[in-house]
């Protein structure tokens, strides 16, 4: 009976380190069940996918001021479809946190679509974007 406790009790306590260890992790686990989806940082590198694949575009978005990325044309809604929009943060060497705003897409059939996004700081002054950013999407077969 003791043997049991103790065993129990050593189970509980190596889930909670591999927890803290892994928590950070847990953002990344991947959207569609199978492979996580390739990520796209730069806006000036068109984005080459195949339909039905799944892709993540990642944006640096800011916890301190609240910047945020939104889209700010329609989508071709044929062509392309948003699956998921999370926020992830993570800490930097430095000891800071890093925030990214993680859009992933799937291509639904073959063509080109331009997705425009914003940054956006909720209540600033003057309502303007902060930045934007024109990714090129080309799904092909």
């Amino acid at each position: 009976m003791k043997r049991g406790a103790v065993f129990i009790g050593a189970t509980a306590v190596a889930a909670a380190v591999l927890f803290s260890v892994f928590h950070d992790k847990l953002d990344n686990v991947p959207v569609s069940g199978g492979a996580a989806p390739s990520e796209y940082h730069d806006a000036g590198k068109p984005i080459e996918t195949t339909a039905g694949r799944e892709f993540m575009i990642v944006l640096e978005a800011d916890r301190t001021s609240g910047l945020r990325w939104q889209l700010i044309a329609d989508l071709d809604k044929s062509l392309l479809q948003v699956v998921e929009i999370k926020r992830n943060a993570s800490k930097t060497k430095q000891g800071g946190r890093q925030v990214k705003d993680l859009w992933v897409f799937r291509g639904l059939r073959e063509g080109k679509v331009l997705v425009s996004f914003a940054g956006v700081h909720p209540g600033g002054s003057d309502g303007m974007p902060s930045g934007k950013k024109i990714f090129t999407v080309i799904i092909i077969k």
